[in-house]
């Protein structure tokens, strides 16, 4: 039999079951994330990957030469979230953002999936 090609069942709660051969050969571990895409008769599973580490650098170090670039300023940034949030203050997130976009923040690196 083909390693490419396996059939499973989908469960009355819609649980589909990836099979081992597959699953072993893919390298795939509980808690993998999947995109899933369905048009007509075909559905597809994508594996998502998280950006590694120095990627995550690479685009952090890009967000702040762009910010540098634009003249933003660390005062800045509170507003500019407000204002797309359509919100007068933003207290609460505005440490977060301006010390990411000012370099003193360390990439977080989750080992558990993100909940959307």
């Amino acid at each position: 039999m083909n390693q490419n090609i396996a059939t499973t069942k989908m469960s009355s709660r819609g649980q589909v079951v990836i099979p081992e051969s597959i699953r072993d050969r893919l390298k795939l571990n509980p808690g993998v994330q999947f995109a899933v895409f369905g048009q007509d008769d075909v559905v597809m599973f994508k594996v998502i990957n998280p950006p590694a580490a120095d990627e995550f650098a690479r685009l952090k170090r890009e967000l702040q030469r762009q910010a540098r670039q634009g003249g933003l300023k660390r005062s800045d940034i509170p507003k500019a979230i407000a204002k797309v949030r359509g919100r007068r203050s933003l207290a609460h997130s505005a440490p977060v953002c301006s010390t990411i976009i000012a370099g003193k923040s360390k990439p977080l690196l989750r080992k558990s999936p993100i909940k959307t």
